[in-house]
C-alpha cells in the first residue's frame, strides 16, 4: 500500500523479517521503506531492466577482477550472473547467508552503500573455493 506502483515483490518479506529482529515494527517499516525505495536496490523491485543489467555487468567486471578462472568456468557452464546475483542484491543476501552474518553485511551495506554487496558476493565465492581447495 506504501508504494502502489511497485507493491510486493517477491523477496521484499526477507528484508523485513531479518529488520523485524532487531527493530519494533514502525522503525522496521521506516527502514524498509527507505531500503527498497531508494537506488541500487529500487531497480531490481521495480524491475527496471537497463539499471539492473548494469549493476550485473559491473558485478561481472569485479567478479572476472577477482575470480577470472572462476569467472570463467560459470561463464562455460552457462551460469551467468543474473541466475545468482540478482537474488543476493534483491533480498541483500537474507536469503543465502544465516542471520548473524546478513546482519553485518546489513550494518556495513548501510555505512557504505552497493560496495558492500559486491563485496559479499565475492566472498561468498572466495569461500566457496577455499572450501573446494581444501576439499
Amino acid at each position: 500500500m506504501h508504494r502502489p506502483d511497485i507493491g510486493y515483490v517477491q523477496g521484499m518479506s526477507y528484508i523485513a523479517a531479518i529488520l523485524l529482529v532487531y527493530m519494533d515494527e514502525h522503525p522496521a517499516f521506516v527502514t524498509f521503506c527507505n531500503m527498497v525505495t531508494k537506488f541500487p536496490i529500487m531497480p531490481f523491485y521495480s524491475f527496471n531492466d537497463p539499471h539492473v543489467r548494469k549493476i550485473l555487468q559491473l558485478f561481472k567486471q569485479v567478479f572476472q577482477h577477482n575470480l577470472p578462472e572462476l569467472c570463467e568456468h560459470l561463464e562455460t557452464e552457462n551460469i551467468m550472473p543474473k541466475q545468482y546475483v540478482y537474488e543476493w542484491f534483491m533480498t541483500l543476501f537474507t536469503r543465502a547467508l544465516k542471520v548473524e552474518l546478513v546482519s553485518r553485511v546489513l550494518d556495513l551495506y548501510f555505512l557504505d552503500g552497493i560496495f558492500v554487496l559486491y563485496q559479499t558476493a565475492i566472498g561468498k565465492f572466495e569461500c566457496v573455493t577455499s572450501t573446494h581447495i581444501a576439499i
